[in-house]
């Protein structure tokens, strides 16, 4: 399977066994993992560890921070810088949507060829358009339900993580639409946006999908385009719809290049943190509020660095524990 991981492209997971000497972990890690936990050193047939191939970009299959890949990443963060020096106030707003379309545009047009020579490969490939049906729905197909209980706590666990993090990503929506982050305003819109969030995750689960979550990457796309109307929400939703039940549509904006998309999310998740940040500078920060800060900067940062600190070394089974004990482990 793929997961996103890295600043530009999808690691792959490799298997439990991948050179131990490259990871102190014995769990399932991802190459990437495995490369951030031993930077530099050689693993199997003389390949770094940071040499992953990395997928998602057409039929070209790069390794991990390949200048191919991160030129096109930042292609998306040029645009953005040159529009919002040299724009007007319309391509200002407009920035987000305008940098992904000429990057995509870009990477379209872009092809590579290998080393060795033979056929140029395109970082951009047709072919889930062609095979994707003209329209879909949610009753296209159905599946039998059931109840895993070695899920059930790591979903509760996303329910509250979504929960808390509604909260923050309320309040940076708020101060990137220069809003109170405090008072009863304020309070009616938090109270507003944990309601919808536990109706949206409770009707997302009846459609046998994850718990929703409040998309942070808003709060970025508010601080540059500087549209905070409810009416844009609104028509954002109606495309999101559309986008659903016209398939073909949807999936040519999967077509996208995953090095496209991670330069955009690279620099909205930045206007997240400098959102974060402006929030924590507005207040007198005592020492309770200093303890909470760091109490969170530490667990996110420190999972965000190294992902694969809870594997198999941390929960060790050798046949003897019982059911309670395999089943918090796979939880």
């Amino acid at each position: 399977c793929e997961r996103g991981g890295g600043l530009f492209g999808v690691c792959r997971y490799k298997e439990a066994a991948f050179a131990p000497w490259l990871n102190l972990t014995r769990g399932d890690v991802t190459e990437c993992e495995a490369f951030m936990d031993q930077p530099g050193v050689v693993g199997g047939e003389g390949k770094l560890a940071s040499w992953v191939l990395c997928g998602g970009n057409g039929s070209v299959d790069l390794p991990f921070g390949s200048p191919q890949y991160v030129a096109l990443g930042f292609s998306v963060i040029a645009v953005i810088m040159l529009l919002e020096v040299f724009g007007s106030p319309f391509l200002r707003n407009c920035s987000v949507a305008m940098s992904l379309l000429l990057s995509f545009l870009l990477a379209s047009a872009a092809s590579y060829t290998p080393p060795g020579g033979g056929d140029a490969l395109h970082y951009v490939s047709l072919e889930r358009v062609w095979r994707s049906p003209s329209l879909t729905f949610l009753w296209a197909e159905t599946f039998p339900l059931a109840v895993y209980a070695p899920a059930i706590l790591p979903v509760l666990i996303c329910y509250i993580i979504t929960t808390v993090e509604s909260v923050g990503d309320v309040t940076a929506s708020c101060e990137a639409s220069r809003l109170p982050t405090e008072g009863a305003d304020f309070d009616s819109r938090l109270q507003g946006c944990i309601l919808a969030d536990g109706l949206n995750s409770f009707i997302s689960c009846l459609c046998t999908t994850m718990p929703n979550t409040t998309f942070s990457q808003n709060n970025g796309v508010i601080a540059l385009t500087l549209c905070a109307n409810r009416r844009a929400g609104y028509a954002c939703c109606a495309w999101m719809v559309l986008f659903g039940v016209l398939s073909k549509l949807s999936a040519l904006i999967n077509s996208v290049p995953d090095c496209v998309l991670g330069g955009m999310v690279t620099f909205l998740f930045a206007n997240i943190t400098v959102s974060g940040v402006r929030i924590l500078g507005q207040h007198k920060m005592g020492r309770r509020c200093r303890m909470i800060a760091a109490g969170g900067l530490m667990v996110g940062v420190g999972v965000a660095i190294v992902p694969a600190w809870a594997t198999n070394a941390l929960w060790e089974l050798d046949g003897s524990e019982g059911a309670l004990k395999r089943l918090l482990r796979e939880s």
